[in-house]
């Protein structure tokens, strides 16, 4: 597995989403915040995008592959989805809450304890 420079990022990262996830910038999110993902389920022209709006709950920084995991209540069952950073079907990811900052950049505390999100989502800095 070959490793990302930083010629080849620049050219994935077209709409800078790095910056997000990168853990020297200064807009970066943490675990507990709230992400709306807008993707494309297929590669067809023709399909409609989805979109997917929960807790962040990880982000893993590996050099190959950055991804991120998103939780949410659907019909009273918890989803998780796994996205790469760098995925051509992402087409856009916004920030609609922020969370405080947390010691860890993992949130699976939140599996058990669904209705604690709600909490850690309110306090914002």
């Amino acid at each position: 597995m070959t490793f990302l420079r930083r010629e080849q990022r620049k050219y994935l990262d077209h709409d800078e989403r790095w910056k997000l996830f990168d853990k020297n910038s200064p807009d970066r999110v943490t675990a507990g915040s709230v992400l709306k993902v807008t993707y494309h389920q297929s590669k067809s022209e023709t399909a409609r995008p989805a979109v997917f709006t929960g807790v962040l709950i990880a982000v893993r920084r590996h050099p190959s592959e950055p991804t991120f995991s998103i939780r949410a209540i659907v019909d009273t069952i918890g989803v998780e989805q796994l996205f790469p950073v760098f995925s051509p079907m992402i087409s856009k990811i916004e920030v609609i809450k922020r969370a405080i900052k947390i010691k860890s950049n993992k949130a699976y505390w939140l599996r058990d304890n669904p209705e604690k999100a709600s909490e850690f989502i309110n306090r914002r800095t």
